[in-house]
């Protein structure tokens, strides 16, 4: 659709949308026709009363020969029927709006190319990863491209569906006229992806509105959905060959900007384990979609490593992440941050809690002002015995409570006269070297916390907030919650990603 937005952000009153919306259809008078004409691709004709015409292919990416591909930069200006024979597509749909050039209005990336130019302003879209994870972005805020979205299509306004739910729209014409429409949506568990196109403009189909189509996605399974451009651009091809009528007045299939489809690859690949992902080799790290080999690149080349996360994921480590992949690093003595897919997220500062950024032995954390011994270690003041645990405090244990005493960090037997620490509980000596006296089973502590020793700040105006969290792993007792309120306020810039 080569218009640009015009009234997206100002105006709008709202119109709620009544539940049950496929009721528009004559749900008990609507015909379904189900086909499978590919594998892993269920097929869905509806007509319905409007009268109506709708096409849904329903993908199934629990297949590990299938995956997600979006149009490079340099296949642009295609028809999507022209895109899915390019490409080799089980399945294709029309992309995002656009202008002069065929530059999409949206953010744009095929195959990990970004197309340059393009960008998330206040426009809705769809990404992608390698291992077909998808993202929906909102028009109503803007965010950076991220390394990891390796396909991406913009949309069309308002989203239609939103964690299972389909929003309000305003009740602007562009909304409530009907109109050919193209959408594409995935399932809650992410296993399935749905192209939608509904026809319009013609006698035996006259369209649809937002609320409509939205209310369709969400009866095939739709968590999450978008509208893609509509109108004459509206086109939903399967096996190379178009399966919805244009409207009355096109002439032909238009050419349009970019496109979204589902390729198939082979699972009996190069790729063994990692279909559709990434894998380490040394330091070189292999892509694959479909289970065949798509490309290959030598992290030690930037001074990386290459690494898989806890979920699998094969990356290139950057180097200054000392700690791995997904830990945290100090970056000064009180500067914090954390990695994540093996690139470095914000800064967080420890000072702005009282507290000083420490390295452990895998990991890097602040180090709260109670710890006085340093982020991992215990010791005895007087006869409580205090521990800290990456960087943060534990509860206190008064070894006196429990009829022993507090020497070199641990809890032992009084009179025992080998300096060793007695059982836990009976006040008998034992082997259990440096355990700590819980109260297990003699009720002389853990009953009502009375015995416990509280942490408390160096005095009624030090705070008793931390950098908890800042990295940290661990940690608990009182400061638990505090610390991950405190850590909250400078992570709230940042997103997890697909």
């Amino acid at each position: 659709m080569r218009v640009m937005r015009t009234a997206m952000r100002t105006g709008w009153g709202l119109w709620v949308v009544v539940a049950g919306l496929v009721g528009f259809v004559g749900e008990a008078a609507a015909q379904d026709t189900w086909s499978t004409p590919a594998e892993g691709v269920s097929y869905l004709v509806r007509t319905a009363p409007g009268p109506l015409r709708m096409h849904a292919a329903v993908v199934d990416l629990t297949r590990d020969d299938l995956y997600i591909r979006a149009t490079r930069p340099e296949e642009r200006g295609r028809t999507v029927t022209s895109f899915a024979q390019h490409t080799g597509a089980v399945v294709a749909i029309n992309g995002d709006w656009f202008g002069s050039g065929f530059q999409p209005v949206g953010l744009a990336v095929g195959q990990g190319a970004h197309w340059e130019g393009t960008a998330d302003e206040g426009w809705a879209f769809i990404a992608c990863n390698v291992e077909r994870e998808c993202h929906y972005g909102n028009h109503t805020q803007n965010e950076e491209l991220h390394w990891r979205w390796h396909d991406v299509v913009g949309g069309n306004g308002w989203r239609l569906v939103v964690d299972g739910q389909i929003p309000t729209y305003p009740p602007e014409a562009f909304y409530t006229d009907r109109h050919p429409r193209s959408a594409v949506g995935t399932s809650e568990d992410g296993n399935t992806m749905y192209f939608v196109v509904v026809e319009g403009r013609r006698p035996e189909s006259i369209g649809v509105g937002f609320a409509e189509i939205a209310g369709f996605m969400q009866e095939l399974g739709a968590h999450q959905a978008l509208m893609l451009d509509g109108g004459g651009s509206s086109a939903l091809v399967i096996n190379q060959s178009r399966v919805n009528q244009l409207p009355a007045n096109e002439s032909g299939e238009r050419t349009v900007a970019n496109h979204l489809a589902i390729l198939r690859g082979s699972p009996s690949g190069s790729c063994g384990d990692v279909p559709n992902g990434r894998y380490c080799e040394g330091s070189v790290i292999h892509t694959c979609q479909g289970g065949q080999h798509q490309g290959e690149g030598d992290c030690g080349f930037f001074g990386a490593s290459c690494d898989v996360t806890s979920d699998g994921v094969g990356v290139c480590t950057l180097m200054e992440c000392i700690n791995g992949p997904e830990q945290s690093f100090c970056e000064s003595e009180s500067l914090i941050r954390t990695c994540e897919y093996g690139r470095p997220g914000p800064p967080g500062d420890c000072s702005a809690f009282g507290a000083t950024c420490e390295d452990g032995a895998d990991n890097s954390y602040c180090v709260h002002f109670l710890c006085t011994e340093g982020g991992n270690a215990r010791w005895c003041d007087g006869e409580v015995l205090k521990e800290c645990v990456n960087g943060q405090p534990e509860e206190d244990v008064d070894c006196q409570a429990a009829g022993q005493s507090c020497v070199d960090g641990a809890c032992v037997a009084d009179g025992d006269g080998d300096g060793e620490p007695g059982e836990p509980g009976d006040g008998e000596p034992g082997a259990d070297a440096g355990e700590l006296d819980a109260g297990l089973g003699d009720g002389d502590q853990g009953e009502g916390g009375d015995d416990v020793g509280t942490l408390m700040p160096r005095d009624e105006s030090a705070t008793t907030s931390s950098c908890g969290g800042c990295g940290a792993t661990g940690g608990g007792g009182p400061w638990g919650l505090v610390v991950v309120v405190a850590l909250s306020v400078w992570a709230l810039g940042r997103r997890s990603v697909p």
